[in-house]
């Protein structure tokens, strides 16, 4: 019988957060047996015009690991930019713009980059 966990993860971004850096780093651990990764997010989104032009920000979302638990990660798994609000990988496939192959245990990173000002 498949077993599935939630690991939910929080965090918050500020145009303040912008000056010190673009990303936040969301590690978790996946545990033995893990077969596929899925990770789903959600923001309060900006009118596309005013993304584009500075006044409000736009979320990209990537995922690295397993790795050796560096920060900034260097070990990237994909990345979709703010093209998705939802993405997978598995061991023989994975959303388009990530790389699939085996999961494995250990530390995983989703790393949300916060673009648009910095007021």
């Amino acid at each position: 019988m498949d077993e599935y966990r939630d690991v939910v993860l929080t965090g918050s971004l500020s145009p303040s957060d912008k000056d010190e850096s673009d990303y936040l780093h969301l590690p978790f651990q996946v545990p033995e047996g893990t077969i596929r990764v899925d990770v789903s997010y959600d923001y309060t989104r900006a009118p596309f015009a005013r993304a584009r032009t500075g006044d409000e920000s736009v979320l990209d979302i990537g995922i690295f690991g397993p790795g050796d638990g560096s920060l900034p990660p260097v070990d990237s798994r994909g990345w979709s930019g703010g093209a998705r609000s939802e993405f997978f990988v598995a061991e023989h496939d994975a959303t388009p713009g990530y790389l699939p192959g085996p999961q494995g245990s250990g530390r995983r990173v989703v790393r949300p980059e916060r673009r648009g000002s910095r007021r």
